[in-house]
C-alpha cells in the first residue's frame, strides 16, 4: 500500500521521536528537505526542527535489492519507459543510454537518489531506428539491457 498519510504535529514539544513498527516507511516533511528518511520496522528517527508542522508518512514497500527492469514496450516508437529500484540511498546514480557502437546518446539520471523504484521514459525521436543498451550504474551496482526502436 503506497498511500500518503499526513500526521499533525501540534501541541508536541521538540524533540519528536518518531518511531515504526511493523512496516517499513518512508517519512518526509512537506518539503522533503527538513525530514525525508526511510525507516524500517524497529527504527526511529529524531525531528528537533520546530518548524515542521506536519509529516507526510507512505508505507510503500522499499526494495531489498538493487534492480533493472526491461524497458517496456520494446521493440518502441518513439517512447519507452525504464524502470529500476534502489535498496538503499545511493550518492551516484546514473542510467545512461548507448547506441550500438557503444557511444552514450542520453543520459537519464546523473544524482543521488534515495532507497526506492523509479521510473523513466526516454523519448527516441532524435536518434536513429536500431538497438542500444541501457546501463543502470552505482558505487555497489552494475546492470546493462538492451532494448530496439522500430520506427
Amino acid at each position: 500500500n503506497s498511500s500518503v498519510k499526513s500526521i499533525e504535529l501540534n501541541g508536541v514539544t521538540y524533540p519528536v521521536t518518531v518511531r515504526v513498527e511493523g512496516m517499513d516507511i518512508r517519512l518526509m516533511d512537506e518539503t522533503g528537505k527538513g525530514v525525508n528518511v526511510n525507516l524500517k520496522s524497529g527504527e526511529e528517527v529524531v525531528i528537533s526542527d520546530g518548524t515542521i508542522r506536519r509529516l507526510k508518512v507512505s508505507g510503500e514497500l522499499l526494495p531489498t535489492v538493487y534492480s533493472l527492469e526491461q524497458n517496456y514496450p520494446n521493440p518502441f516508437n518513439p517512447s519507452t519507459v525504464i524502470e529500476f529500484s534502489l535498496p538503499v540511498d545511493v550518492s551516484n546514480v546514473k542510467l545512461s543510454i548507448y547506441n550500438a557502437l557503444g557511444e552514450k546518446v542520453a543520459e537519464l539520471v546523473n544524482s543521488s537518489l534515495t532507497a526506492g523504484k523509479y521510473q523513466y521514459q526516454w523519448n527516441a525521436q532524435n536518434v536513429a531506428t536500431g538497438m542500444y543498451i541501457y546501463e543502470l550504474r552505482t558505487e555497489n551496482f552494475v546492470s546493462v539491457k538492451k532494448m530496439v526502436l522500430l520506427r
